[in-house]
């Protein structure tokens, strides 16, 4: 997808090292995208950077060793795009993580935590962002929920509400947005192979065969930015399996 000048749009992806985010990744440089890859390690950007040249030689990609939890990084990485670029057409916000365990041992270190690297994040980069969509008319964000925002397994206590706090900024920007052609979508997986979900459950736990493959929701992700699933800005994605897809209405939330 490029628009009418052959300009290529650009897409950040946060957590764009590993899992869903480097899935993403390859999938955004096979629909003729360029892309800024945001997380803490460069060695997995630079490996998804290869991908997605693999994927499309033509790909521009921007690597950004940065965090994600700090908000003058998120201004930092929004501004080195708009410099590069001059353009935001996606902002994926797929950073995720954060200690697990009961709530009776959670302490506020826990809980600041997650909540930052989760939700505060993803609304940070989206403030700094809205100016850029606001210059262009317009743009998509997608935040990376989980199913965990809707069925919490015990010792997820705070991720799950700091996911769920994503899906609440998309029904946000769904409702603030105005004239401005800002789509906006939360896609919540079930469990998906990466090593955060093996950081939080071993295979006795949640076996590999019940798993899903991270290019199965980044086929959805780029969809949402694709304008595949238009008829759905401002929902939810809910997705338990890769045979189920059920979209959640904001009014039913």
């Amino acid at each position: 997808m490029t628009d009418g000048d052959g300009t290529r749009p650009v897409a950040v992806i946060t957590g764009g090292g590993t899992g869903i985010g480097a899935a993403t990744a390859v999938r955004f440089a096979r629909a003729g995208w360029n892309l800024a890859l945001a997380g803490r390690r460069t060695a997995p950007l630079e490996s998804t950077a290869a991908a997605c040249h693999d994927a499309d030689p033509a790909c521009e990609i921007l690597p950004i060793p940065t965090d994600v939890g700090r908000p003058d990084r998120c201004r930092s990485l929004i501004d080195a795009v708009d410099r590069r670029f001059a353009r935001l057409d996606a902002l994926i916000n797929n950073a995720g993580g954060g200690p697990a365990g009961p709530i009776a041992a959670a302490t506020p270190d826990d809980l600041a935590a997650s909540f930052t690297v989760n939700a505060l994040s993803a609304a940070w980069l989206t403030h700094c962002a809205w100016p850029v969509f606001t210059r262009q008319g317009g743009g998509c964000v997608v935040n990376v929920s989980s199913m965990a925002a809707h069925d919490p397994y015990p010792g997820l206590f705070a991720y799950a509400a700091s996911k769920a706090a994503v899906e609440s900024m998309i029904r946000s920007i769904h409702n603030e947005r105005g004239d401005l052609k800002i789509r906006a979508f939360a896609v919540a997986p079930g469990a998906v192979e990466t090593d955060l979900l093996r950081s939080y459950f071993e295979e006795s736990v949640v076996p590999r065969e019940a798993t899903m493959a991270p290019d199965v929701m980044a086929r959805i992700i780029v969809g949402c930015a694709l304008g595949e699933h238009d008829d759905h800005d401002g929902q939810t994605a809910l997705a338990p399996n890769a045979e189920t897809l059920r979209w959640l209405a904001p009014h039913t939330v």
